[in-house]
């Protein structure tokens, strides 16, 4: 329950207000006054305390906007203050409800479309603040799914790269541990590596056959058997 506003500081015309014996809130109680006097900025700092909204308060600062509006209102028992820059903490959503022009604003249709935040203020409005931040973990948890599920899909593909044929990926998780597994990989490699040499060695060209001059050995035994004129 609202019990009082225990002070409003530079917040619109509200310069320095503080509460006065006598006059708390009531189960039922009637604000009234006219145009400009505050009414809104009080549902406004109401709407901000129960939405932890600190900019609707800042943007409703007191001119010339050079000192931070500090506020302290006390509800079903405690007091909820604001520094200046955010509330020191929020009450629980079924406590409070503020309808206000802001509220309107967020959650009434009143153009010709109606954008995200109003589909979803108008969940909260009718589902309740509990059930919409249910749906919001569901809908983070079908995604989070959905994304693990791509991703899993993927390493497959890459593993089907990866696996011999006719083995498939589901017989692959079934094949025995092998210690030396590392052993075996480098003694293919090695293997792989030496075929791959093999098989560019074999690729060049064959050199082509070179034909020989015929030789006349009697001649060149008889012209060895000669001895050159001694002097």
């Amino acid at each position: 329950m609202l019990e009082r506003f225990e002070s409003v500081k530079k917040v619109g015309l509200f310069e320095d207000y503080s509460h006065s014996p006598g006059c708390d809130l009531g189960e039922i109680t009637i604000i009234y006054g006219e145009n400009g006097v505050g009414k809104s900025t009080l549902a406004a700092i109401l709407d901000s305390l129960r939405e932890r909204n600190s900019g609707e308060i800042i943007r409703r600062r007191s001119l010339p906007g050079d000192v931070a509006p500090i506020v302290a209102v006390s509800l079903t028992g405690k007091v909820y203050g604001f520094d200046g820059r955010d509330w020191d903490d929020q009450p629980p959503y079924d406590t409070l409800d503020v309808f206000y022009p802001g509220f309107v604003t967020r959650n009434v249709h009143t153009a010709t479309a109606v954008d995200t935040d109003q589909r979803r203020n108008l969940c909260e409005l009718v589902l309740g603040r509990k059930a919409v931040e249910k749906v919001a973990r569901l809908a983070q948890a079908d995604n989070d799914g959905r994304s693990a599920l791509t991703e899993m899909k993927a390493i497959e593909r890459e593993l089907q790269l990866l696996i011999k044929k006719p083995d498939t990926l589901d017989t692959f998780p079934g094949l025995p541990n092998d210690a030396k597994i590392d052993e075996h990989i480098e003694k293919v490699r090695v293997e792989l590596k030496q075929a791959q040499s093999k098989d560019a060695i074999l690729a060049r060209a064959v050199p082509n056959a070179v034909a020989l001059p015929t030789v006349d050995r009697n001649a060149i035994t008889t012209l060895l058997e000669k001895s050159a004129p001694t002097a």
